[in-house]
């Protein structure tokens, strides 16, 4: 062998080593054989070979871990720390040499999951693959026009398999993942229905965003306390000082500066239809069995929100003793929502004589469960809900009426003025429940916003109405509960004695849509509440 030939052979034996050192080692693996693009004009040469920061690197082993062990993470950060290009290159490296990855990538934009461009996530990935230092490390028999498709990967060698998804409500139901990547979460659309879709597919939910200047659910996961949350602030980068903070302040609005380098999650105060919720007690209430409740509804197109709420005695006060929300059902699946238990998963309905056969979750069933405790007397609704369903050609209104329930509604104050005056007017005699369903409904509440008007806009028509989105069925249910209900029925010495003795007289001052006295006989509180029933009373 000649010298030439014993320089190749070693030449080659560091190499097999190298790769098997890359095999045991992410960032090894990254630092070897990665690099990573970078278009701004200082940044020269372009392609640059990707040696990571100490931080990095507890960014790289910290997400493996996650992985592996199963765990949701949410990664928050100041913009330009390297985080998506690192969420990859940890990916890539487990397709390569962890046998049975599957892998699932998301992002608000289908655009953002695969467009071709560097931009996207798996146009970072192609970049990696392009670019790889030593190509014998990928895969044998890959070809990356053959095994790179739109929007998958596809390991030869293993069979491992990288997937994308933009963001929509049932995002990721359809397969199962050894991890989900939610990147830039704080700006997805639908970020609480496929996060909780994606808690079925995966023990690894990993999120990375950097603060929004909206409302977004990645806030309510970030205070959760049921993720682990790592911080990637910019004071970690040891290329950025005071120095580059005081100019990246200079160039930027106080509100890019607040959410995108300093990583606030907090919003201007300004814009917010309710900022009395701030005021609004959180408290353990007890249900009352003697005092009448009444659920307040919003249908929507891909939510139903429901609130749960009963008036506190000898007070104009108000509780509300729970929320739920769900989605992605018909009319007929909320039935043991409103108090229709019996004729849920039955073969014949007693109302309707149709089959009623329903799928409920765990926690789905512990909720039916406790509110089957609870009375009913009053459901308050939406005046939409009486207009019929284009499929169908029955209104949800209508499907309820034939199982015996009726859905009080106020059309005469129905438009944004009203709705809003009324429910400010409830926050100031309302305390909530400490359940997860009411804290997910002042998650709501408080993150219900105006539109945001561009600065360069010229428009001076005034914003009327909030911004449609997670927020908005909470908000509107409690709205109808605001503009119906109208008080209690208020009496000097206590509640209105259900049963009265015979031939005794009952007198209560009724706070009410017609103000006034009733007195008479045997007064039932729920023949007043409901208008229903026979009648021996006066209204003085």
């Amino acid at each position: 062998m000649n010298s030439l030939d014993d320089r190749s052979y070693l030449i080659e034996l560091l190499d097999e080593s190298d790769r098997r050192q890359a095999r045991k080692d992410c960032v090894f693996f990254i630092e070897h054989y990665l690099k990573t693009f970078d278009p701004r004009p200082e940044a020269y040469p372009h392609n640059l070979d990707f040696i990571l920061y100490d931080f990095q690197k507890d960014y790289v082993n910290g997400l493996i871990k996650a992985i592996r062990e199963g765990y949701d993470v949410l990664d928050e950060k100041s913009r330009d720390m390297g985080a998506s290009w690192l969420a990859l290159a940890v990916r890539l490296w487990m397709w390569l040499f962890d046998d049975g990855y599957q892998s699932l990538l998301g992002s608000r934009k289908e655009e953002y999951v695969d467009s071709g461009t560097y931009k996207s996530l798996f146009g970072k990935l192609e970049y990696f693959i392009n670019n790889i230092k030593d190509p014998l490390i990928l895969p044998k028999g890959f070809d990356i026009k053959k095994h790179k498709t739109y929007m998958k990967l596809v390991n030869p060698e293993n069979g491992n398999v990288i997937e994308g998804e933009s963001s929509n409500k049932n995002f990721s139901r359809a397969g199962r993942y050894k991890d989900v990547l939610f990147d830039e979460i704080g700006f997805w659309p639908d970020a609480r229905s496929s996060w909780t879709a994606a808690g079925d597919a995966t023990h690894c939910r990993h999120g990375v965003t950097t603060p929004p200047d909206e409302p977004s659910y990645a806030k309510t996961l970030r205070f959760s306390e049921k993720v682990l949350v790592r911080t990637w602030h910019w004071s970690l980068h040891p290329h950025k000082d005071e120095k580059w903070y005081e100019y990246e302040k200079s160039r930027r609005s106080e509100e890019e500066v607040l959410h995108e380098i300093d990583i606030s999650w907090e919003y201007s105060k300004t814009g917010r239809p309710y900022p009395e919720i701030a005021s609004v007690p959180i408290q353990p209430v007890e249900y009352d069995e003697e005092l009448p409740m009444y659920v307040a509804m919003d249908l929507g197109l891909d939510a139903v929100s429901l609130g749960y709420y009963q008036p506190i005695k000898n007070s104009d006060w108000v509780a509300m003793i729970d929320a739920h929300e769900e989605s992605d059902h018909i009319m007929e699946w909320y039935f043991p929502f409103l108090g229709l238990e019996d004729c849920v998963n039955v073969p014949e309905c007693s109302w309707c004589g149709g089959q009623h056969n329903f799928v409920y979750t765990d926690k789905q069933l512990e909720f039916i469960e406790k509110a089957k405790k609870w009375r009913k007397d009053i459901i308050f609704g939406d005046p939409s809900g009486k207009q019929r369903h284009i499929e169908s050609g029955v209104s949800p209104y209508k499907i309820l009426e034939d199982h015996g329930i009726d859905v009080q509604v106020n059309d005469m104050e129905n438009d944004w003025v009203h709705r809003r005056d009324a429910t400010r007017r409830l926050f100031t005699h309302l305390v909530v429940n400490d359940t997860p369903g009411v804290k997910w409904w002042i998650e709501c509440i408080k993150n219900a916003h105006y539109p945001k008007r561009e600065e360069t806009s010229q428009s001076v028509t005034p914003i009327t109405k909030p911004v449609h989105d997670w927020t908005s069925h909470h908000r509107t249910q409690t709205e109808f509960f605001a503009v119906n209900y109208k008080g209690e029925y208020e009496i000097a010495n206590g509640f209105i004695d259900r049963n009265p003795p015979e031939g005794e007289r009952a007198k209560v001052e009724w706070v009410g849509k017609s103000d006034g006295t009733i007195e008479g006989t045997g007064i039932d509180i729920q023949q007043l509440l409901s208008g229903t029933g026979d009648r021996d009373w006066r209204v003085m």
